[in-house]
């Protein structure tokens, strides 16, 4: 009882903590976000000299590879992406604890004007009767375009 209870005081206490990724805003000189995830124009950050993947607030994102054969796939909405050569793309989300929020595989739509992109998550069948923290990470996977970018939107799959 009290370990559960100390649980969700700390839950508590931390969501008091922190702003919801949205508000923030790009800071002057810094690594900044263009475009709109809600809609159909491409979602952008300018990385950081020497190429880390940031969010806005300067929080490293951990990078993950899609794991097939997860259970209760459900799509995730993206935050941003980052053109990575001339034909991959780092992309940016928000996401829980493994083994409850695993990426299984990412969809790519390419045709001559845009880029759907569409994340596929699920809980790892191997981790039966597990408790995951409600706890949001800023995850990247990085994508392999058929084609070079260029000057295609990219788009969220989970609002197109």
């Amino acid at each position: 009882m009290k370990t559960w209870l100390g649980v969700v005081v700390v839950s508590l206490l931390l969501a008091a903590c922190g702003n919801a990724p949205d508000e923030a805003a790009p800071q002057p000189g810094g690594a900044g976000v263009t475009g709109d995830a809600r809609g159909d124009e491409p979602v952008s950050i300018t990385p950081e000299p020497g190429g880390r993947v940031h969010d806005v607030k300067g929080g490293r994102a951990q990078r993950v590879q899609p794991r097939g054969g997860m259970r209760g796939l459900r799509t995730v909405a993206w935050k941003s992406f980052v053109p990575r050569g001339r034909s991959a793309i780092d992309v940016r989300f928000w996401s829980g604890v493994e083994p409850c929020n695993v990426l299984d595989h990412v969809d790519v739509e390419e045709n001559g004007d845009r880029v759907v992109v569409t994340l596929f998550e699920g809980s790892d069948p191997a981790a039966e009767d597990v408790a995951c923290i409600e706890l949001a990470l800023l995850k990247v996977v990085r994508v392999e375009l058929d084609q070079p970018l260029g000057s295609r939107k990219v788009v969220d799959g989970t609002r197109s």
